[in-house]
């Protein structure tokens, strides 16, 4: 059988782009900025080293579509 066509080829990253935000006790949440990272738990420590978050435990990361 022969190889597919090339253009028809496409390259997945494994990173994925991440919307992050600082949960407060209010219904609002505050966008903080957006980060690329691999999974849930790397993207929040990007973003706390990223955005000099002093309370990484009040981030919420969601992926963007």
């Amino acid at each position: 059988m022969p190889d597919p066509p090339s253009s028809r080829v496409r390259t997945v990253s494994t990173n994925s782009e991440w919307d992050i935000y600082v949960v407060r006790s209010t219904p609002a949440k505050k966008w903080l900025g957006t980060v690329e990272a691999r999974d849930v738990d790397a993207a929040v420590a990007e973003a706390v080293w990223r955005f000099d978050v002093k309370e990484p435990h009040k981030l919420m990361a969601v992926r963007r579509r």
